[in-house]
């Protein structure tokens, strides 16, 4: 049985992430849902977690399949004080928490794959969707979050089997969804505190870091348009860099990156 969100918060030593928590049955979106609840006031940190989502999606439109019971799916609203343009570096700093987190329930590390999806032996285990709350509402960035934990192989669709996979999967073992979920809202809290406080110098360094491709060929989409090169690190807004064959190196904010065998 799931903790309740009081017994959560008792296990919790955080600044301010999960200082307001709701744990939900089921809900369409926990990052729509958290829309809800921050326009009707409530503040920054709050975190909503859902055993189940039935519209759950990711980056692109894309659905993010939420199994009952076996996955963690949730979302955290915070309000840094941060143009626009530098939000990206919030999908970084999560990326490189999540995998802090994650590494310790599993004796194969986590990598990164930018901009926001976390794999372990080439598959996606976990995936950021950051969503920017603008004026007339309450301005902030929510951070929705899926985890693949205890699902077993066989369960994903066939077309995801590939590419696909969860802790279960890979260790064998399931593994307590509660200890999971609080380690993971420690260490998003640490590393929160450390980018508001400490600057972001180093953030980009750290996820490059947790990250195997640097130096592999990709191939990029954007915006239908296809780049290939080789991935050559992040600058320090969080923007990739790719080295064209031509020898041109071009910087991308956004994209869709497949890794190149």
């Amino acid at each position: 049985m799931f903790p309740n969100a009081e017994e959560i918060q008792a296990c919790l030593n955080t600044v301010s992430i999960g200082k307001k928590m709701v744990v939900m049955e089921s809900v369409g979106s926990t990052n729509d849902f958290i829309k809800r609840k921050i326009k009707a006031g409530e503040p920054a940190g709050l975190c909503v977690l859902a055993h189940r989502q039935t519209h759950g999606r990711g980056r692109m439109g894309r659905s993010w399949i939420s199994e009952p019971a076996v996955g963690l799916y949730f979302s955290i609203y915070l309000k840094p004080e941060l143009s626009l343009e530098h939000l990206p570096r919030l999908t970084l700093m999560t990326s490189v928490a999540m995998a802090r987190a994650i590494d310790p329930f599993c004796p194969t590390p986590c990598r990164l794959k930018w901009p926001n999806d976390l794999l372990i032996n080439g598959k996606k285990i976990c995936g950021i969707l950051s969503e920017y709350c603008a004026p007339p509402d309450p301005e902030g960035v929510i951070l929705g979050i899926g985890i693949n934990v205890n699902q077993d192989a066989e369960r994903f669709p066939a077309e995801f089997r590939d590419t696909a996979t969860s802790l279960k999967a890979e260790t064998g073992a399931t593994v307590d969804r509660s200890a999971l979920f609080i380690a993971i809202l420690q260490q998003l809290d640490r590393e929160y505190q450390t980018f508001l406080y400490e600057g972001e110098c180093k953030l980009a360094q750290e996820w490059e870091r947790h990250s195997d491709m640097l130096g592999r060929e990709i191939t990029l989409n954007q915006s239908g348009t296809q780049f290939q090169g080789v991935a050559r690190g992040l600058d320090k807004m969080g923007n990739l860099m790719l080295e064209t064959p031509e020898g041109q190196l071009i910087s991308f904010d956004a994209g869709e990156v497949t890794l190149r065998t």
